[in-house]
């Protein structure tokens, strides 16, 4: 690995993956809870019953940042699910808990979505610098960090898989 290279990996570690909302709180724990419940009824809802005061602010301000959509039942039952903007924001929150790669080992993202998809080449983009990637090329970005297993789950479910291929990779 380059002089430089392994210069600007190692200032981005010193960054931090950068959330919508704060990635020890109550706001990310509700996240956290839905996506790894993720696979509620038919359209992704989790039931929460008995809810108080603050875990509905909670839900709301979710809902109001985009994260998640809410299905009130009655006063004490809500229905809620990611939003596509929340998938990001739960597999963000899991990459921080996942381990620095050593020597010369990187996490390598590779795509090629086509330009009718250009939104989601912009998410991409913006979830890869959000996530402290180094961009080598336009479509090829790297990261010190073991986040291989994630952004595959993560693309599946997004349905990029197609055009998006995580590896690790080590420079000679």
């Amino acid at each position: 690995m380059s002089d430089r290279l392994f210069f600007e990996l190692f200032m981005l570690n010193k960054q931090k993956i950068s959330f919508k909302i704060p990635s020890y709180s109550s706001l990310a724990s509700i996240l956290f809870k839905l996506g790894e419940k993720n696979k509620g009824d038919d359209e992704g809802f989790v039931v929460f019953i008995d809810i108080n005061s603050k875990f509905r602010r909670d839900l709301l301000t979710l809902k109001k940042k985009n994260l998640i959509k809410i299905k009130k039942i009655d006063k004490n039952l809500i229905k809620a699910a990611l939003l596509p903007d929340g998938v990001l924001e739960f597999f963000k929150l899991k990459m921080v808990q996942s381990e620095e790669l050593f020597g010369d080992e990187v996490c390598m993202v590779v795509f090629d979505i086509p330009e009718k998809f250009k939104k989601q080449r912009a998410l991409m983009r913006k979830f890869l610098i959000d996530c402290v990637f180094l961009r080598i090329q336009k479509s090829v970005w790297i990261a010190r960090f073991d986040y291989v297993d994630l952004l595959t789950d993560l693309f599946v479910m997004l349905e990029m898989k197609n055009w998006v291929r995580v590896f690790w990779a080590k420079e000679k």
